[in-house]
């Protein structure tokens, strides 16, 4: 007789079990096109444990003779353990041997009487024990004499409990479950001996330091908030700077100015109450005790400033250095000294002064202080600029001679007035010749285009203000030259006096550069009459 489990595989798992006893004939195959691994595996003791057997990865179709030393029963599956592609189609044949006369098995004669007449046979069953049971389902079994046992029924109730045996029962142990007994496994050396080897978990000792791997190595460890040793940032050098300390650091840092931002050689500090910091101004002391300001192209930093009626600023022999007088408030007497004389003002704008002349943004503002308030008018009225040297017309374009940045608030107040004077020369040939004089981008005098051939010119002009951003100019014109003749001009003008505004002279040559030339020129401010 036989029996057949067939099983198909297309996933890892394991397959239903055959029954095989001693020498039965066991057939296992494996067949089909696929990758993967399937194990025959052997349980002697109902499913609870499998060992392997045979491995395969591929077909094999083989026949085999169960032989077991304790001629027990056997279970017989397949498990595959590997699976890629394909079907691995298993096959377990399980065949018990012939009954009959051959084969080599043993042949019974004819049995009569009852089965105890058959001394033979009872006397090797009593030798076997039950047949393997399933301890979950709830049997009772007999362990056999001849085995170390009562030969009286033991029950086993099933109830998942580990199978302890004395010297004449198998049972159950009362408290310990399978599943405890299989934490055994891989259990190298005796547990206890282990356990005493380890630290307890309440107030252990060390007598040597421990190990962490999850750790970060040279960092101070802390308890996180859930109790758990962890590494933090902070390394021991840092921790050990807390050494000495007496008082809360963070209360004793919020007390102390902030570090300075930058260090400058012969720097003047400063405290900014805004950062905190004790920070280098942009001036500075030298070695020889000279006070140094910055180059500045605004009037609204790097300046000396007073307030009301704060005191004098001297500057002593300045004809050969420039000084910057910035933003001094109304109400102080500021001294200027050069040479042996001394000049007195009040309430100035912003300038500078160089070779015992105010130049600068408002220089006319300076001049016009001065004017008003002290009687030196020696130095009126004010030169704001002058220049000799020659510039000529550059080929056929309109070329600026001169050009001068009037700034705003020249004309501050009505009565106000620039005025100047240029002069050069025409070359001597037939070309036709331009020369303009610009105020606020409009042409207020234009002699030529003309042949004029050779001779000198001479221009002077008068702007002066009217109204807010309203003036009035007149300007005239002399030449030896007997075609560009004597001539005169007067107007209005309109341009915003709180802006700046360009004034200039220009010469055009029809024909060739060097026609038009320009020698000196000069323009002043010149203010009301006090």
């Amino acid at each position: 007789m036989s029996t057949t489990i067939s099983k198909s595989f297309t996933a890892v798992g394991a397959g239903p079990h055959n029954l095989a006893n001693h020498l039965d004939s066991l057939n296992y195959t494996a067949s089909g096109t696929f990758v993967g691994t399937v194990i025959l595996e052997r349980s002697r003791d109902g499913g609870l444990s499998w060992n392997p057997v045979v491995s395969k990865s591929a077909a094999a179709d083989v026949t085999l003779l169960i032989e077991d030393a304790a001629q027990q029963s056997v279970w017989i599956r397949w498990r595959c353990t590997a699976y890629t592609s394909g079907t691995i189609v298993t096959q377990l044949i399980v065949t018990a041997p012939s009954t009959g006369s051959g084969g080599g098995a043993g042949v019974w004669g004819s049995i009569t009487g009852t089965l105890t007449d058959q001394s033979d046979l009872v006397t090797e069953l009593a030798t076997k024990a039950d047949d393997p049971v399933d301890l979950t389902t709830g049997v009772t079994g007999t362990l056999p004499i001849a085995k170390g046992g009562t030969n009286s029924s033991t029950a086993l109730g099933g109830s998942g409990k580990a199978i302890v045996s004395d010297a004449t029962t198998i049972k159950e142990h009362a408290t310990t479950t399978a599943t405890e007994v299989g934490y055994l496994a891989g259990v190298t050396s005796a547990i206890q001996t282990q356990i005493n080897a380890k630290a307890p978990s309440t107030a252990p000792t060390f007598a040597t330091s421990t190990t962490h791997s999850y750790a970060t190595a040279s960092t101070v460890p802390y308890f996180d908030a859930s109790k758990n040793l962890v590494s933090s940032a902070v390394t021991p050098t840092e921790l050990g700077y807390v050494s000495g300390v007496t008082s809360a650091i963070q209360t004793q840092l919020a007390a102390k100015v902030i570090a300075v931002a930058s260090t400058t050689d012969n720097a003047i500090t400063r405290f900014d109450g805004t950062a905190g910091q004790v920070q280098n101004s942009g001036i500075t002391i030298t070695d020889g005790n000279v006070l140094v300001m910055p180059t500045n192209t605004g009037n609204t930093t790097n300046v000396i400033q007073l307030g009301s009626n704060a005191g004098n600023i001297i500057g002593n022999e300045i004809s050969n250095t420039t000084y910057r007088m910035d933003r001094i408030p109304t109400g102080g007497q500021h001294q200027f000294q050069e040479s042996t004389t001394t000049y007195s003002y009040f309430a100035p704008a912003s300038g500078f002064m160089q070779n015992g002349k105010f130049t600068g943004t408002n220089v006319w503002d300076i001049y016009k202080s001065i004017a008003k308030n002290v009687s030196i008018n020696a130095i009126l009225p004010a030169d704001c600029y002058y220049s000799n040297t020659q510039v000529a017309n550059v080929s056929t374009s309109e070329t600026d001679l001169i050009s001068k940045t009037i700034h705003a608030k020249t004309l501050a107040t009505n009565g106000d007035a620039i005025s100047g004077y240029a002069w050069g020369t025409f070359a001597a040939n037939g070309n036709n010749k331009t020369v303009k004089l610009y105020m606020a981008g409009t042409a207020i005098f234009t002699i030529g285009p003309g042949a004029y051939n050779g001779g000198t010119w001479w221009l002077r002009f008068s702007i002066s203000r009217t109204g807010s951003s309203t003036q009035k100019y007149g300007v005239q014109w002399n030449t030896d030259n007997a075609t560009a003749g004597q001539s005169a001009s007067s107007g209005t003008l309109s341009f915003t006096d709180t802006s700046n505004q360009t004034l200039k002279i220009t010469g055009t040559s029809g024909t060739a550069s060097n026609d038009v030339l320009n020698e000196e020129v000069r323009i002043m401010f010149r203010p009301p009459t006090n």
